[in-house]
């Protein structure tokens, strides 16, 4: 009998110190991020989710007017495509300017992952945009505009760490050059910062899209070009 007390004893012992290891009684993690799969969807959580809100795509999304973020968030792609495949974005109209599939104005500050695409109709509008004071950070993806990827205007800023950028539709010179676009007026304001990605038959350390040329490749980083005229940034080996 003391033999099967001391049993029980050490059992309870043991089974303490599993249920403080699992934290036994814990409330699971919330789950607070905001899933959705249709344009609709998409515009209600960017206009009406709180600040600092993540966004998750669950299936491909065709656009049919431009997103625009005036907040601080976080769209994770998750490998799903927003793309405006049938009808145009692009009018400058003052008062409209729908220029990109997605537009980060005022003071929005949008982080872009996912490892997704946002691919705008030949012909038609830029993959992203900033305006104002706001901020865009591109960790991944694949983002195809027309004649730019991605620009930038008033004192906004553009940080890319990471993705491949392509357009559809070429500059009036047959080229690449505008691929990442700071306004001529405001790009002593307008800030490109380059830690990474690839861009094709483009040098963001060499960017013809200013007058004169301008380095978009943050210090400690070098812009390479593979053999298909494509150029990779990276950090530098110390």
């Amino acid at each position: 009998m003391k033999k099967l007390s001391k049993f029980f004893a050490c059992l309870s012992i043991i089974l303490v110190g599993v249920l403080a290891l699992v934290g036994c009684g814990d409330k699971p993690p919330v789950d607070t991020n905001i899933y959705v799969s249709t344009e609709a969807q998409l515009q209600q959580a960017v206009s009406q989710s709180a600040d600092k809100s993540k966004i998750v795509l669950t299936d491909n999304i065709e656009l049919t007017d431009q997103l625009t973020v005036l907040k601080e968030l976080t769209i994770d792609l998750a490998g799903f495509t927003i793309s405006n495949n049938t009808v145009d974005i692009w009018d400058d109209t003052d008062g409209v300017d729908t220029w990109s599939l997605i537009s980060v104005q005022e003071n929005g500050n949008l982080t872009i992952t996912g490892n997704g695409k946002l691919t705008a109709k030949m012909n038609d509008c830029y993959a992203v945009d900033v305006r104002d004071n706001a901020v865009v950070t591109i960790k991944n993806g694949t983002f195809n505009g027309n004649v730019s990827a991605v620009y930038v205007i008033n004192n906004a800023t553009a940080n890319i760490d990471g993705g491949f950028f392509t357009i559809r539709q070429l500059s009036t010179y047959n080229d690449y050059r505008y691929l990442l676009n700071a306004f001529d007026a405001n790009n002593q304001d307008a800030k490109i910062i380059v830690k990474g990605g690839k861009f094709r038959e483009y040098d963001p350390s060499h960017s013809n899209s200013e007058n004169p040329q301008m380095n978009f490749v943050a210090e400690g980083y070098q812009s390479v070009e593979d053999a298909y005229g494509n150029f990779v940034v990276s950090k530098i080996a110390e």
